[in-house]
Parts: structure tokens; C-alpha cells; sequence
């Protein structure tokens, strides 16, 4: 059962999503033209592919090309629900935002499997971004209030 889904579109697409679903749940999907970045805060799932399965633990994402995914998010130990974090990527906006070059990031990935766990460091870096807009959204409150 889906508890909460909150998402941020631009462009009349969906960017950013933020899900917490109560297990067990089945989830399929078709990222048709577009990659994915799944982070899993809570919960460990399988995710599967018409070619492989990988097993996605608590507080690890995942890095998942075009194409048709489905997950069991079933209940395991003492999680009883998921909390998930979903960056969509689409090819047109990605070439809008890196018009010069594509980025180290993207290249590492180009020729992997699928699905494709992603290092804690990355994971870092994207806590720290998200941080720092709160931190500035904060401060420019403060003077203009």
C-alpha cells in the first residue's frame, strides 16, 4: 500500500519523486526513453529485469537504464515499510543541462548492466546538494523577512 507519494514535475515531467509504501508491495514499471536513480532509505527489495536481479539493501540505490523493472517489496526483519527516493533522467533534459559535455558520472555507467548499484559517496554528495538547498532557501528567508 502506497502511504505517501510526493513528486516534483517541471516540464510536465516527473523529476523527483518521494514514496513511502507499506510492505509487502509489487511494483512494476517501464522507464521507456528515460534512466532512473532509486534510493532506498528503508527496506530491502529485489529488483528485476528481463535480464537480471539484484538485491537492493537498506540505504543503497540503484541506477536503472530504459527499460521494464518490477520489485517486490516484501517484509523483511524489521522494516515494515519503504521509504524511496526516485530521480528520473531524461535523455533531453540532461543534454539541456550538459549542452558542452557529458559528465565523468554518465560515461562511467554507459556500457554496465541495467540495474547498477550506485557507491555511497555519490549518495554523499547528493544528501549534501540537498542540504545546501535547504540551507540557502533558508538564509534568503531570513533577509528577505
Amino acid at each position: 500500500m502506497i502511504l505517501s507519494h510526493q513528486k516534483f514535475d517541471y516540464k510536465n515531467k516527473c523529476l523527483i519523486e518521494k514514496i513511502s509504501i507499506k510492505a509487502p508491495f509489487r511494483f512494476s514499471t517501464n522507464f521507456q526513453d528515460e534512466a532512473c536513480f532509486i534510493y532506498f532509505s528503508e527496506g530491502k527489495t529485489k529488483i528485476n529485469s528481463s535480464l537480471e536481479q539484484k538485491t537492493i539493501e537498506p540505504q543503497e540505490s540503484v541506477l536503472l537504464k530504459c527499460g521494464t523493472y518490477f520489485a517486490d517489496l516484501l517484509k523483511y526483519s524489521e522494516a515494515d515499510k519503504y521509504e524511496i527516493l526516485v530521480f528520473h533522467l531524461y535523455p533531453d533534459l540532461l543534454r539541456n543541462i550538459y549542452v558542452n559535455e557529458i559528465p565523468d558520472f554518465v560515461k562511467l555507467f554507459a556500457n554496465k548492466p541495467l540495474i547498477q548499484k550506485i557507491p555511497k559517496l555519490v549518495l554523499d554528495c547528493i544528501e549534501y546538494l540537498l542540504q545546501l538547498k535547504k540551507i540557502v532557501a533558508f538564509a534568503t528567508r531570513l533577509i528577505l523577512t
